[in-house]
């Protein structure tokens, strides 16, 4: 298809076009990537990298060597599901065809699926059953039966091997998988069994076939109802929480955005394919104990605690109660959704075998033992460093590290810098983004360059050193009883990786923290910040605010270094590339890239780390989120357009079902699509032209929902008429803003948002009118004439929270 005068450009839409379109988006190039989202196509000529004579399709008459015109409008666009058959697509733009446009050819090598038998498996746990009652009162009754003789038993080891013991019976006989397999997530057993009913009277009883089969039907559609406003009830507190991470978990098992696990083959060093199923466990074993090893790491050592308090039942309760449900079990097969079953005395069985593993420092065999999973990173995974490993271990020990972790973290956070956001209380990805966000627009305000370089670890969490790891801690001042159990778990630690079903042998693991582990994330935090310590210490090289040098902001080990010159931005990324070997943190060169925010010209700096220049770059995905050198919201807000139009799409068969309510869909809509698009918006700056943008997609969604083509003429307010409401993005947008504002200025642990937002950068305004920046955002919606003014008033609670409210 071609000659729309539409250009894709070069921003990515996942599943839609690729990376490697030419020039910008125009608005018409927004109408085809629309289009084509709505028919599931992909474009085949931005998905490989190519120079720009092979990108550009049409030639301007008006082309000339001192003025290129030249423009990438003509597209071969497939469907999805032959996305893996392109094998090439570029321009031929020598051939004499007697156009000004050029010929686009595609080669495709069409791959028919391949369809492979699974081996026969055990049918496995389905905890899902405990939301029967009667299942759920045999296995309450099973483990506390388990828990009253176990209360007082002396030896850990006892009280372990019965507690698998009785979940093997539980597991085996209680909430093992059914055979059928249900079609929708929201089925019941109930409803299954009526099916069955109702197949066995299809030819011998016609009537009473009829009656089940509308008995099937009225149960589908309640039942359907009422999972979708549970999983609603569930999104809408997440929301109330800003638990974002868990947020966006749930979107994506309601949307089935999870990538679909296909056939891939693996291949060796050499780039050989290996069949033989043996080679395979061979080749990932080699692998992991490559990745896992480390010749230098020495002894664990006699270690003689004297201190640490008991493990009171209150400790184990809380764990008990914070641990998620329906999650994978690891190898002694105990889930914590049965032990959550425990009544509040017989929870004294677990918290004495706590406290005689605390205290012995004799863990369970099985505890440390976990067993890595392969999943693909990319779709045409061949190399095992395509893939990321995910280790399943046991729930019992979690929660056991959970009480750990509670004991350990406020001395741990203590250690930890104002710049360090990552896995702290209060702390996400939002406050990274604003903190990094409103410093350069100070910056670009004052006319002062930013140079920025985004650090990239090879394997972070799995190179750390176990040595230095432990030194750190120890000086940290933990109590013996902990650190004693941290240091068993990570000299004793082993591993298998599942391959085809089957299992490798174990695997010694000597460096790296340990994954799935709730501790593994504080420790981290307290590794980098030693790191940026020793590296940043005595550096006066950053940006200068109130007198302060900034020079890095951290989200666990997504690090950005920031510097005010070319070689102050060099001096501090050798320095710190430098004391994380001393850790084993290699930094990946290849994937560290800089940027040049700069209020005059383009700027291109020469960082060099061991000899390799880091590459220099215009835009970035930060925490989720684009950040261009123009330090505008408009790519990332795009960005966001797309990716929620895509779920919109995902979910269209919901959300435009006109057997569910219009009121359902509307909240299915606010919990599930309108988080995609609010992901980052506190770090937003909204100027006229993207508040538009935004209100068009609601407009959108709504128009899809209620199945109004554009090709009948009924305007917006017709629309929000029958939707039975006003336009809420962009007012959600103003409140959500207006009221971080608040929140950081009355909290003392944003000490540094609040120096970043408060504080001055030296400089000189220059003449003319100043860009929209984040705090002029607020002062526009909320009428306030100076900062002064609105910063005394977002102190007052209660004043500030009706003057958000009233935002429109």
């Amino acid at each position: 298809m071609g000659d729309l005068n539409a250009r894709v450009g070069s921003g990515e839409v996942p599943g839609t076009v690729g990376k490697f379109g030419l020039g910008a988006r125009n608005e018409r190039g927004d109408l085809l990537v629309q289009f084509c989202q709505e028919k599931e196509l992909v474009i085949a000529n931005t998905l490989f990298q190519l120079p720009p004579r092979r990108l550009y399709t049409w030639t301007s008459p008006a082309h000339m060597k001192d003025n290129i015109v030249r423009n990438q409008i003509d597209y071969v666009m497939l469907n999805k599901r032959f996305r893996n058959s392109i094998k090439c697509a570029k321009t031929y733009p020598g051939a004499d065809i007697g156009s000004d446009h050029h010929p686009v050819i595609v080669d495709l090598s069409c791959q028919l699926k391949y369809i492979l038998k699974s081996k026969s498996q055990s049918k496995g746990i389905d905890v899902q059953k405990l939301r029967e009652p009667n299942v759920r009162i045999r296995v309450y009754n099973h483990i506390n039966e388990w828990a009253v003789v176990n209360k007082n038993t002396n030896d850990p080891r006892e009280i372990w091997t019965s507690l698998k013991s009785k979940f093997s019976i539980i597991n085996h006989k209680l909430i093992c998988r059914s055979g059928v397999r249900k079609k929708q997530v929201w089925m019941t057993d109930e409803i299954i069994d009526l099916i069955e009913e109702r197949r066995l009277h299809k030819t011998s009883n016609i009537v009473k076939y009829k009656e089940l089969d509308r008995q099937i039907r009225n149960k589908c559609r309640t039942t359907r109802l009422q999972w979708y406003e549970s999983r609603c009830e569930k999104i809408e507190l997440l929301m109330k929480r800003h638990d974002s991470f868990q947020l966006h978990k749930e979107i994506k098992d309601m949307a089935n955005l999870h990538r679909k696990r296909r056939q891939t083959f693996l291949t060796d060093n050499m780039g050989n394919i290996i069949l033989d199923p043996q080679l395979r466990k061979k080749h990932w074993e080699n692998y992991v104990e490559v990745m896992f090893s480390d010749s230098t790491r020495g002894v664990m050592g006699d270690y003689n605690p004297t201190t640490g308090p008991n493990i009171l039942r209150s400790e184990v309760q809380r764990a008990l109660h914070r641990a998620k449900t329906g999650k994978a079990f690891g190898p002694d097969e105990i889930t914590c959704d049965v032990l959550k079953l425990l009544e509040h005395d017989n929870i004294d069985a677990l918290t004495n075998m706590f406290n005689l593993i605390y205290d012995s420092g004799e863990i369970p065999d099985d505890w440390l033992k976990s067993v890595f999973i392969t999943l693909p990173k990319k779709p045409n995974a061949r190399k095992c460093s395509d893939y990321r490993t995910i280790s399943l271990m046991s729930h019992v020990l979690k929660i056991f590290l959970s009480i750990i972790h509670d004991r350990i973290r406020a001395k741990c956070d203590d250690q930890l810098g104002a710049s360090q956001f990552g896995f702290r209380s209060g702390m996400g990805t939002r406050e990274a983004q604003f903190a990094l966000n409103v410093l350069v627009q100070k910056c670009r305000d004052k006319q002062r360059n930013v140079y920025l370089c985004f650090i990239d670890y090879e394997k972070a969490f799995d190179r750390v050193k176990h040595e230095e790891l432990m030194n750190i801690l120890e000086n940290i001042g933990l109590d013996d009883k902990d650190l004693r159990i941290i240091r068993s778990l990570y000299w004793n630690q082993s591993a298998t990786v599942r391959v085809d079903g089957e299992q490798t042998d174990p695997i010694s693991i000597q460096r790296g923290v340990r994954q799935g582990c709730i501790m593994s994330p504080i420790l981290f935090n307290c590794c980098s910040e030693v790191i940026v310590k020793e590296a940043l210490e005595d550096v006066e090289h950053g940006v200068v605010i109130n007198g302060q040098f900034m020079n890095n902001i951290r989200y666990a080990d997504d690090t950005v270094l920031i510097a005010s010159t070319e070689e102050g931005l060099c001096e501090i990324v050798n320095r710190v590339s430098l004391h994380s070997k001393k850790f084993g943190l290699n930094m990946n060169v290849s994937k560290t890239k800089v940027m040049v925010i700069s209020h005059s010209q383009k700027i291109l700096a020469n960082i060099q780390v061991d000899g390799i220049t880091l590459e220099n770059v215009d835009k970035y995905r930060y925490l989720g989120s684009w950040l261009t050198d123009t330090w505008e919201s408009d790519t990332e807000i795009r960005a966001r357009i797309e990716v929620a139009r895509a779920s919109f799409t995902n979910m269209q068969k919901v959300l435009c079902c006109r057997q569910l309510s219009i009121e359902l869909r509307t909240r299915l809509l606010q919990c599930y699509i309108w988080p995609v698009v609010l992901y980052g918006c506190e770090a937003w700056t909204i100027k006229a032209e993207l508040r538009k943008k935004i209100e068009a997609f609601e407009m959108w969604s709504y128009r899809r929902m209620l199945r109004i083509s554009w090709t009948d003429k009924v305007t917006n307010l017709e629309v929000l008429r029958r939707m039975g409401k006003n336009l809420e993005l962009i007012r959600t947008i103003k409140q959500r803003k207006t009221a971080y504002l608040g929140h950081v200025l009355r909290h003392d642990r944003y000490s540094l948002l609040q120096i970043i937002m408060m504080g001055n950068v030296p400089g000189k305004r220059k003449p003319g009118r100043r860009k929209m920046s984040w705090l002029h955002n607020i002062r526009e919606w909320t009428g306030i004439k100076t900062v002064e003014q609105l910063f005394r008033l977002a102190l007052d609670k209660e004043k500030y929270k009706k003057l958000t409210a009233n935002l429109q």
